[in-house]
Parts: C-alpha cells; sequence; structure tokens
C-alpha cells in the first residue's frame, strides 16, 4: 500500500512564503546581519616554515544593521569608503612600523610570539553576532 503525501494549506502557505524569502543566490533576505568596526593588526606566530604571522581583529563597534546579506554588503561598502581615509595614518598591514622596536639583526625565531608591529587598519566586517570576529587567541600552525 503507497502512502500518500499530505501537506495542509498552512504548511504549503509557509513553504512558498519562505521560498519568496530567498533571493536569486539562495540567501535569506530576512536575515539579520550587522556591519561592525575592527582594527586589524599583523601579529608573530612563530619560527615555523621561516616565520608565519596572522591577521588579529579587535574589535571597535557596530556601526549599521541590516536585513539580507545584499543590504549588509552595500552597507559595508559605504563604510569602508568612509575609512579610506583613516587607514592612512599607520601605514598598511605589511609595512615595518613599530618593529624598529626590535633589537637589530634579530631573527625570526627569536622574535616573540603574538609579536605586533605598530601597523593596523580599519576594516568594516558583516557579522551574525557583533563582535563575533575578535580574536581571542593566536592561531596553532599547522
Amino acid at each position: 500500500m503507497k502512502k500518500k503525501l499530505i501537506i495542509r494549506a498552512g504548511d504549503y502557505k509557509r513553504r512558498i512564503k519562505k521560498a519568496q524569502e530567498f533571493n536569486e543566490t539562495g540567501e535569506d533576505q530576512n536575515k539579520i546581519f550587522y556591519i561592525s568596526i575592527y582594527e586589524v593588526g599583523r601579529a608573530y606566530g612563530g619560527p615555523e616554515e621561516g616565520g608565519w604571522w596572522y591577521d588579529t581583529y579587535e574589535y571597535v563597534e557596530t556601526v549599521g544593521r541590516a536585513n539580507g546579506r545584499e543590504q549588509a554588503r552595500q552597507i559595508r561598502n559605504n563604510v569602508e569608503e568612509k575609512l579610506k581615509g583613516k587607514n592612512v595614518e599607520t601605514g598598511p598591514l605589511w609595512s615595518a612600523k613599530g618593529f624598529e622596536n626590535l633589537p637589530e639583526g634579530t631573527e625570526d625565531s627569536q622574535i616573540p610570539r603574538g609579536f605586533s608591529g605598530e601597523a593596523s587598519e580599519l576594516q568594516a566586517v558583516i557579522e551574525e553576532r557583533p563582535g563575533e570576529k575578535e580574536t581571542q587567541e593566536r592561531p596553532h600552525y599547522q
């Protein structure tokens, strides 16, 4: 005996509504996203493989809230445009600013793990919870 699939009218309407809430890329347009500003720096991870560095994210503030990823992208792009002039002060992340404090001739293996220069930049980030991208611990080399 075959079973019949029965969809109640209420379920059908909910499914149709849910399908309409998705845009062409399959992203939920009603999902809430936050646009936060982070100060991004570069820190020394360790001497493995000739020395490696990682980006650190320090939460500054949340500056926007969006319904859907597309709206979040638009807000983030506007915020990043405004941040461009503010990133000139400290220099690019790859600059040597702040590393003059290390003794001359310091080898990579002598740099303390987690050491970071003074170079940093402000970045706007889309996230589901404000402050979720903040660096909590140094990553491990793999």
